[in-house]
């Protein structure tokens, strides 16, 4: 067992250099967290673009572990005067990472992200789809992780 996981983790850190190799322009970090079953999954961070307003950029974290893809994260951060927060724009994990820890996870680093620079609050919106789809698993989620839900947003103060 213990050298399966010695292959995973060398594998894993493969993948993390190849990913840094293709981004090296936009790489940010990347944190390699443990879910609920003890499995090494990486959450890398890129810049996606910077918007015609200078206070504005857009982000993707990518998330996978040694041998596939997991999921992602879309969010921008608005650093203005007032008000500076960061927007979560869209999480999507596939189905079978569901339940594993993995989202938990990924509003802790995007709230460590966002009291590095300051950031007032976090938010969101929730989409019709997902309100019809899987709208009782995400308020569950959202409240677990400390959010006030008002019918379709989504918000945290930090």
């Amino acid at each position: 067992m213990e050298v399966l996981d010695k292959r995973r983790k060398y594998k894993l850190l493969e993948r993390i250099n190849n990913y840094k190799n293709r981004h090296k322009e936009n790489y940010l970090d990347h944190n390699v967290i443990k879910t609920v079953k003890n499995n090494d999954v990486c959450l890398f961070n890129v810049l996606l673009s910077k918007s015609n307003n200078p206070n504005i950029s857009f982000y993707r974290i990518r998330i996978f572990n040694y041998k596939e893809h997991i999921g992602y994260v879309n969010y921008s951060m608005d650093i203005g005067e007032e008000n500076s927060n960061l927007y979560i724009r869209d999480i999507n994990i596939e189905d079978k990472w569901i339940n594993e820890g993995i989202g938990t996870k990924i509003i802790e680093y995007l709230e460590k992200i966002a009291n590095l620079e300051g950031l007032v609050y976090i938010r969101g919106e929730l989409s019709e789809y997902d309100i019809e789809d899987h709208g009782d698993r995400l308020i569950n989620f959202y409240n677990k992780n400390g959010f006030q839900i008002k019918v379709d947003k989504i918000i945290k103060f930090l």
